[in-house]
């Protein structure tokens, strides 16, 4: 009609369009787990994984993970990264170093965060168009410091880099320092969000005006031992027995919460790979045990994860779905 002015297609309702979160949990040198199934659904997906999900999420390793998805590295870049350059990154130190500080170096876990990201690390996540939501913990104000990118925030995202992003996720106490960012000192995100889908899905809610029937959550796990294998007589020990032990346990119990908290909050629309070693398999794997025995395990642990997978429908749902990008510009913020 003369005069008439053509409109572009609406944002669908709230409630007809499906929206996909991709999470990824914490978990150190176990992240070659992670990685080996990412490798694996990108080569089914056969184009990039992000290209399927509206959300990425992730700490500690998942965090650097999710952020390497979200600048376009392809997932077989970083399972082979951290299956060659993790044993570098936790090699052994000295028990003088254990007992008076981090026995791990930042500047070490710098430069694999540089080699992951490539030239996106200087970059900021108000650069990032993908939605991403990277959990960390101010260890200066004692509260939760949840980063968001442009695609999740709009002008509201944070400024800061995705090295320093991802420094911060990952900087388990008594594994790493902390990683100083300005005038704060951050710490692992997995003191607080382990496994972030339900951090995630709040703030898709929050700030992409997507209801909750909408959504729908893959979680990836790092095939972390039975807690109890480790510290059946942790109650008779002192502090130093308790160091690496609490900060595991306080990880695992609240990743577990989390997990429990989505399949009871999204019923069929949340779906977990994982996979719990058994027997010996438990006792070569750690956050920070990266030798080729515990390598092997993990790839091991992946492939039987992947043959369970071969005929999902569910996963093949996830898989083929189609992310919708929303306007950065007109986010809630």
């Amino acid at each position: 009609m003369p005069g008439s002015v053509e409109l572009k297609d609406p944002v669908p309702p709230r409630s007809s369009r499906r929206t996909q979160l991709l999470s990824l949990s914490g978990g150190g040198f176990r992240g070659l787990f992670t990685a080996r199934l990412l490798e694996e659904l990108e080569r089914r997906a056969d184009r990039p994984l992000a290209e399927a999900f509206e959300v990425l999420a992730g700490t500690s390793i998942g965090g650097i993970l999710a952020i390497a998805l979200a600048v376009g590295r392809p997932a077989s870049a970083l399972r082979s990264t951290i299956e060659a350059e993790g044993p570098r990154l936790f090699a052994s130190p000295s028990m003088w170093r254990r007992l008076v500080r981090a026995p791990y170096s930042n500047q070490a876990l710098r430069r694999l965060i540089v080699e992951i990201l490539g030239e996106a690390a200087e970059q900021s996540l108000r650069d990032v168009e993908i939605a991403l939501v990277i959990p960390a913990v101010s260890q200066s104000a004692g509260r939760p410091r949840i980063f968001r990118s442009r695609g999740l925030a709009g002008a509201e995202a944070d400024d800061l880099s995705l090295v320093d992003t991802a420094l911060a996720t990952a900087a388990a106490p008594t594994y790493f320092p902390p990683h100083r960012s300005r005038t704060e000192n951050l710490v692992d995100g997995g003191l607080i969000a382990n496994a972030p889908e339900l951090v995630a899905v709040i703030e898709m809610l929050r700030n992409l005006a997507v209801d909750l029937p909408s959504v729908h959550v893959l979680s990836l796990g790092t095939a972390a031992p039975p807690f109890a294998d480790f510290v059946h007589d942790l109650g008779r020990r002192g502090l130093a027995g308790w160091a690496n032990e609490l900060v595991r346990l306080v990880m695992q119990s609240q990743e577990r919460l989390a997990v429990e908290q989505c399949r009871a909050l999204l019923g069929g629309r949340y779906h977990r790979i994982d996979r719990q070693p058994l027997g010996d398999q438990g006792k070569v794997l750690g956050l920070d045990r990266a030798d080729r025995r515990a390598a092997d395990t993990l790839l091991l642990l992946a492939e039987e994860a992947i043959v369970e997978l071969a005929s999902s429908r569910t996963l093949q749902a996830f898989l083929e779905h189609r992310a919708v990008r929303r306007d950065p510009d007109s986010l809630i913020g």
